[in-house]
């Protein structure tokens, strides 16, 4: 990547976001918004999952030793 590549990326922002006031943008940084939510939300769902099968993990687990002895 060199001086010409950030020329270029720059010419095609200019066109692709004209302004900060533009709906171009509000798009961008709605989009934004909602991808970062959604991995918030995945790691809160993944966290509630490890939660659920260590309990349930540790409910058969006291099931089975009660049922040995």
């Amino acid at each position: 990547m060199d001086i010409v590549f950030f020329r270029r990326l720059g010419g095609i922002l200019k066109i692709a976001i004209p302004g900060f006031s533009s709906k171009e943008f509000s798009l961008l940084l709605l989009h934004s918004a909602f991808l970062i939510i959604r991995t918030w939300l995945s790691v809160v769902v993944a966290n509630l999952d490890g939660l659920l099968v260590k309990t349930l993990v540790r409910f058969f687990f006291l099931l089975s030793s009660f049922h040995l002895n």
